[in-house]
């Protein structure tokens, strides 16, 4: 089960790095709304982060030096994009490191919980 769990979070973390970096490049006024995050971009921001910092969790070592590690890799992707954006007629926005940093955080925590609790991993 622990292969498994990991080959599918292994997966799952290319798609949403993947998803994450087209919508962070593409023209904002492309990048759909979606009415029911709340926080508007910050939200979004969330809870793209959250998937990705979930999906990093289901294959990452665990304890709190694997987290501590996931959530920093998890961050720097976040300010490594930041840093992109302006290249690509986006704005650099601090705020949306927090928020990224926050839904990784969230993630990480979600899939802690999971395995804690079903995985037993």
């Amino acid at each position: 089960m622990d292969k498994v769990v990991r080959s599918v979070g292994i997966g799952l973390t290319v798609i949403v790095v993947l998803l994450i970096i087209l919508f962070s490049l593409e023209d904002s006024s492309s990048v759909p709304s979606i009415s029911w995050i709340p926080f508007a971009d910050k939200g979004s921001h969330a809870v793209a982060y959250c998937a990705l910092g979930f999906s990093i969790g289901m294959w990452r070592t665990r304890g709190w030096k694997g987290f501590a590690v996931s959530l920093v890799c998890v961050v720097a992707f976040g300010v490594l994009l930041e840093l992109v954006q302006p290249q690509f007629g986006r704005y650099l926005e601090l705020a949306d490191v927090a928020a990224d940093a926050i839904g990784g955080a969230t993630g990480l925590g979600l899939m802690a919980a999971v395995r804690r609790l079903f995985l037993h991993f």
